[in-house]
């Protein structure tokens, strides 16, 4: 649907857009959860083996000395293992969207970017109402534009959905500042 919008200029194309960003975001917040969850039952069934190992290591421990290496082992596994699920966790952890995904009128994620003759990227829609409330000049550059001269920016788009893909909190950005 949002392509076909794309692709006819419908009026339609912001709302589709924003009910597509909606899914996204609670399909991520729900796949989150279940892997969140998931996630914690290994470190618990992992932190109860090292501890395990630790416990029977300390039963054949010959002395003060092997005791305390044995207490540094265990803790330098617990920390590794707190630094690997930190690590895969990354993507999910909510953060400021990258510049270069977001257009300069609206800081919005683009959907539909175009490229100026200056070489600057817009949203499409917001170039264009730019266009129409203040006349054809590049809103940063203030260079001469005119509309048939901005070119679908292709390689963004994908860019940019390939980053609201692999960072699904992203997606609220784009539904207009969803309620948590």
């Amino acid at each position: 649907a949002l392509e076909v919008a794309r692709d006819r200029g419908t009026t339609m194309l912001d709302e589709i857009w924003r009910q597509l960003a909606r899914a996204k975001h609670t399909e991520w917040k729900k796949q989150t959860s279940d892997i969140q969850h998931q996630r914690s039952q290994l470190k618990t069934v992992l932190v109860a083996g090292v501890k395990l190992q630790s416990e029977a290591a300390r039963q054949n421990a010959a002395g003060q000395t092997e005791l305390d290496q044995i207490a540094q082992q265990e803790t330098g596994y617990l920390q590794a293992l707190d630094g690997l699920l930190q690590e895969v966790d990354k993507d999910n952890q909510e953060a400021e969207i990258p510049d270069w995904c977001t257009c300069k009128l609206t800081m919005e994620p683009f959907r539909d970017p175009v490229v100026t003759p200056s070489g600057l990227t817009y949203e499409r829609s917001a170039l264009f109402q730019h266009f129409d409330k203040m006349g054809h000049w590049d809103p940063v550059t203030r260079q001469p534009v005119k509309p048939e001269h901005c070119v679908s920016n292709n390689a963004l788009r994908s860019a940019t959905q390939a980053y609201l893909d692999a960072h699904g909190w992203a997606w609220a950005d784009c539904a207009g500042e969803l309620a948590q």
